[in-house]
């Protein structure tokens, strides 16, 4: 069970998207911080101690894959919890998944019923 000491970061352009992911993961205990772009994620998960990132695939200033590339090649950002969320097409997201960038990814449309669930999965693996 996640409490509030579990600092979740939301990265998405979207604000509506923001808020409604962020409202999913307050309602399931957990601390939020949401950015709408990529650019200062790195900071930000330092700031906050971070133990999770939430992003968005398709941003304008940088994809969420492209991200994941760049805190995987990060020592300090190598071991945060990565779940891709999208509206893209599910193969997409699985092509995605198992090329091994992002630990998980959730279809937005999966959202209200999986993001929890699969963060909650690996937070515990710590």
């Amino acid at each position: 069970m996640s409490t509030m000491h579990d600092h979740i970061l939301v990265i998405d352009d979207d604000e509506t998207a923001r808020t409604v992911i962020g409202a999913i993961l307050r309602e399931a205990g957990f601390k939020t911080h949401v950015i709408a772009s990529p650019i200062g994620a790195t900071r930000a998960v330092r700031e906050h101690s971070i133990d999770a990132v939430v992003c968005d695939l398709n941003m304008p200033a940088m994809r969420g894959d492209a991200l994941a590339r760049l805190f995987r090649q990060n020592k300090a950002m190598r071991s945060v919890p990565l779940v891709l969320v999208s509206g893209a097409g599910r193969d997409e997201l699985d092509q995605l998944a198992t090329a091994g960038m992002v630990d998980t990814v959730v279809h937005k449309a999966d959202l209200g019923t999986q993001l929890v669930t699969q963060l909650r999965k690996l937070l515990a693996r710590r």
